[in-house]
This record gives C-alpha cells, structure tokens and sequence, in this order.
C-alpha cells in the first residue's frame, strides 16, 4: 500500500518524496525507493498471463469435463493454489455466501454443488456452452434452454485463478439473446 501511495503522491499528483515522507511517517529515501518499486511493478510485463482465446476455452472446458468426472488430479492440475471464487445469487438464486479462497475449499465446492448438477437427468439436467461474457470466454450453464449461471475466469501460468460465476437472475436476462 505504501509503494502505491508513494507512487501516485509522487508522480501523479507531483508531491516531494520531503512531503511524502511526512504524510507516510517513513524516510524520504525510503519514500523514493517505494515509488521505484511500484513504477519497476507497473512496467513489469506479466508474462504468466494467458492470452489465447483458444487457451482460455481450453482450459475451461477441461476444468469442467474434471467437475462432471469429479476427476481430482485433473481439477488440482488446473486450480491455481490460491484460487478465489465469488458468486451472485441477488438473494434469488443459490449462490456462495461468501468469497471461497484456496484450492481445497474451491474445489470441495465445487464437486459438492457442481457434480451433481453434471449428473443429473432430465428436467434437472444442465447443459453448458461457451459464451462471451465481460469482455472474455466464459461459460453458461442451460436449464431446459435457458441460462441459470455464467461463468467468468481470471487465467494465468499457474492455471484458473479466479472463478466468478453469476446466478442472480436479474442480471442473466441480460443473456437473453443466447438462451436456447
């Protein structure tokens, strides 16, 4: 947080690293070498991130073929260690009630709400299909043709790292247009 607030005091807002100093109660060479720190980070490239959209599609499918399978190897091997998942039901919908963080907890979750949803038959059967959703691949997940959850995914090198899967219905009419 320092590194950020020293960056911003400094070079966007013009501040001295004298006056940093006093508003952080740190060093001004200490305030400078937060500053660096937080520029050198800024033009960091992030080499982990996949950009493929084919990758991205990929790895999704493959995430889900291992829920269906409650295939655990396949699951760890793409679940990054720290994912995180978030979920919005709009209180009208089943959803998470808080932020899952980590492998093992994301995954219990998943295997315990989404395998059987995989499994079942007839009127409860779900169907999944890829979709575009906030500016990237996603998946949607269809009751008798109509979308009951769409899925979005942060991807790095490490794998999946973070899940956002939407529920509320208020928001999913939005996906009218790919309801089948």
């Amino acid at each position: 947080m320092s590194e950020r607030t020293a960056f911003i005091l400094h070079d966007i807002f013009h501040f001295k690293f004298k006056e940093i100093a006093d508003i952080l109660n740190k060093s001004s060479a200490t305030c400078r070498k937060l500053a660096c720190r937080s520029r050198d980070k800024l033009n960091q490239k992030n080499t982990d991130v996949v950009t493929s959209v084919a990758q991205h599609q990929k790895m999704i499918d493959a995430f889900f073929v291992a829920i269906k399978e409650a295939n655990m190897d396949g699951i760890i091997n793409i679940l990054s260690d720290d994912v995180v998942f978030y979920s919005d039901g709009g209180g009208k919908a089943a959803a998470s009630k808080k932020v899952i963080t980590g492998q093992e907890a994301v995954i219990t979750w998943m295997l315990k709400v989404l395998h059987p949803a995989f499994s079942a038959t007839g009127d409860r059967a779900l169907t999944r299909r890829a979709i575009w959703y906030n500016g990237g691949p996603g998946l949607g997940l269809f009751s008798k043709g109509t979308i009951v959850t769409a899925f979005n995914f942060t991807l790095s090198g490490k794998g999946i790292e973070s899940i956002f899967a939407l529920r509320n219905p208020d928001k999913l009419k939005y996906f009218s247009n790919i309801n089948r």
